[in-house]
């Protein structure tokens, strides 16, 4: 477990470049397996769109940006869209901190969170010890909900 506080802070157009890294050394291996390409332009395209809509945070251990967590509060549910952990930071407690935190929002607005993620993606193992449950699924992907 780490040390050091975990925070967030908003992200802005200025890390586009840090989080395009952060989802390169995250997802891209899964999304490779997955889709058997890699689009580029599209993960781009969907970073900035989400700094720019003020749904994305830098997640901070101390003053080193250790990833990206991309929430969205809708009428009918929390949307927890991304949470991406640099590896030299994974498995100390930050997913799981984070998705508490997300959840006990939820919990306050009194909504369910949502999410996806790819079947061949280890994060599904945090997802289900935290309670979530699947709800729908495609060859490629699991969708979850947690209990409102």
């Amino acid at each position: 477990m780490l040390s050091v506080p975990i925070t967030l802070r908003l992200a802005n157009l200025a890390d586009i470049e840090f989080a395009y890294e952060v989802v390169c050394k995250t997802i891209r291996p899964y999304a490779e397996q997955t889709f058997g390409i890699w689009q580029e332009a599209h993960v781009r395209t969907t970073l900035e769109n989400n700094i720019s809509a003020d749904v994305t945070k830098i997640i901070m251990t101390g003053a080193k940006a250790a990833g990206i967590l991309t929430v969205q509060e809708l009428e009918s549910h929390v949307q927890l869209d991304q949470l991406f952990v640099l590896p030299q930071y994974q498995r100390n407690g930050i997913g799981t901190e984070l998705v508490r935190d997300v959840l006990q929002r939820a919990k306050q607005l009194g909504v369910p969170v949502r999410l996806r993620v790819l079947r061949v993606n280890p994060a599904r193992r945090l997802y289900d010890r935290l309670g979530f449950f699947i709800t729908s699924e495609e060859p490629q992907r699991f969708y979850m909900q947690s209990a409102p």
